[in-house]
């Protein structure tokens, strides 16, 4: 004699009743047979899953049969948001991982460009000073080995000095320009006669060369600036000129109410119009040609361009009617 048994069919689909009438009928057969104390179940049938719960009340017992079709559905909604909330996150970590990284490792990257560059930059800058005073050095050791008077041996000495100092300067103005917190110290400046100064140590290389070196100035003319670092552009401009020079180059001050301009001009090949757009950039050069024929500019323009800028100037190129180059460097007037 089986038990009389009630069922109370929550949640569950219209299709679904069939199912469910079906898993009630089943599990009564099961209680009545084996169980009688069996209080709850999850049973499959035609693909679908229920749950059923039977509960003693008085002398009846009552089952109760739950569909898992939404509760299923929420879960699979909940794992689908988790992956993808969690495949967000990782996205989201990888990139502010590399952005911090990146933030992280800028002031390493530009320590070092400033380190690569004030060893570039010394390197071009410091060599013919340094060939002077050697060449000095050796007159003064070879004077001194031949009893030369000692008029001849100060004059030698002196120079030696005055390359010595030219060095310091170069130097300062090398540090100063390497710490991008330093503030280059201004004062007025004798262009003309750093102009002479550059115009004298260039004539030893351009007499080498077969190649003359003067200056065109209408007076002193005054600047406000450093005068190592100006002194450094002149250079730079001057031992361009000479390399790329046949026979003459020029140096021509001049100045108006609002700019002082020094053009060196040189009858060199002229400059190639494909390397203008880079022209004052580091390490170019023109493409072709033989040794003589080809300009390489190097640093050297590049150092100008950057001292132009920082005495608030600009510096430019121009191919005269002529022939050859003119190289112009303007600065503010005092």
């Amino acid at each position: 004699m089986g038990l009389p048994i009630s069922m109370d069919v929550r949640s569950a689909p219209p299709p679904a009743l069939a199912a469910a009438s079906r898993a009630f009928d089943w599990l009564r057969e099961v209680d009545r047979r084996f169980s009688p104390f069996r209080r709850s179940a999850d049973v499959v049938v035609e693909g679908r899953e229920f749950y059923v719960r039977t509960q003693p009340h008085g002398a009846d017992v009552v089952q109760a049969v739950l569909s898992l079709r939404d509760a299923h559905a929420e879960r699979i909604r909940i794992i689908q948001a988790l992956v993808i909330a969690g495949g967000a996150g990782l996205v989201l970590a990888g990139l502010a991982g590399a952005w911090l990284g990146r933030r992280a490792v800028a002031p390493l990257a530009e320590a070092l460009a400033l380190q690569r560059r004030f060893v570039a930059d010394a390197s071009h800058e410091l060599r013919t000073p340094l060939t002077l005073l050697s060449t000095r050095a050796q007159l003064v050791r070879r004077r001194l080995g031949r009893d030369a008077g000692p008029d001849r041996i100060r004059s030698d000495v002196d120079g030696l000095v005055a390359d010595a100092d030219r060095l310091a300067t170069i130097l300062e103005d090398l540090l100063l320009t390497a710490d991008p917190r330093g503030e280059m110290p201004l004062r007025p400046v004798a262009l003309t006669e750093l102009a002479e100064q550059a115009v004298s140590a260039a004539r030893p290389a351009a007499e080498r060369q077969g190649v003359s070196v003067r200056l065109e100035a209408p007076g002193p003319i005054e600047v406000i600036g450093f005068d190592a670092g100006l002194l450094r552009a002149l250079n730079a401009l001057l031992d361009n000129a000479v390399r790329h020079a046949r026979a003459d180059v020029r140096v021509e001050l001049s100045t108006d109410t609002r700019s002082t301009m020094v053009e060196v001009v040189d009858d060199g090949p002229g400059i190639d119009p494909a390397i203008l757009p880079t022209l004052f950039k580091r390490f170019s050069s023109a493409p072709g040609g033989t040794d003589r024929g080809t300009r390489r500019y190097g640093l050297g323009l590049a150092l100008v361009s950057e001292i132009a800028a920082r005495h608030g100037g600009s510096v430019s190129a121009r191919r005269p009617d002529a022939g050859g180059t003119a190289l112009r460097l303007v600065l503010p007037a005092r």
